[in-house]
């Protein structure tokens, strides 16, 4: 059975707060034991929560959201942040997506079933100029991968 980290992007402003709380009573609350969610947030007081508990790293005072020119930029901090913190977790493929999204984690599962676990790099294709890319709106990553990214910041 493939075992999935499920990082989500969130932040305890405002109603964004509401949509990661609620997310523990719906789709959370029929995950499949082998998807383990865990939220990013950008406050220094809770950086990641998983419904539960809530971890903390140094220096969460660089998680800070930003609506400025700087907030794609800080995005993908939070996300190798969280890459390097759970990186020693059991998982075979990251599933990273953000707090306004539904998931139904069984069909992620079923998606996953026949997909390698090494070299494992999906998700809704976008285009900047010439170049193709997984969506930042949710994207997989084999652990392999993972570690490349984490290696080669």
């Amino acid at each position: 059975m493939k075992n999935v980290l499920h990082l989500v992007l969130g932040t305890k402003h405002s109603h964004w707060k509401l949509i990661c709380e609620n997310a523990k009573t719906t789709w959370m609350a029929c995950s499949p034991e082998n998807v383990k969610t865990i939220f990013m947030f950008g406050d220094q007081n809770e950086t990641f929560w998983d419904g539960e508990h809530s971890f903390y790293v140094d220096r969460a005072d660089n998680y800070v959201d930003r609506a400025d020119n700087q907030y794609s930029q800080i995005l993908l901090y939070k996300t190798i942040k969280a890459f390097e913190w759970f990186y020693e977790s059991e998982y075979d493929y990251i599933y990273r997506t953000n707090c306004t999204g539904y998931f139904d984690l069984k069909l992620v599962l079923e998606y996953l079933e026949n997909k390698p676990t090494t070299n494992f790099y999906s998700g809704f294709i976008g285009k900047s100029d010439s170049v193709q890319f997984a969506s930042g709106a949710s994207f997989f990553l084999s652990k392999d991968l993972v570690k490349k990214i984490i290696d080669n910041q």
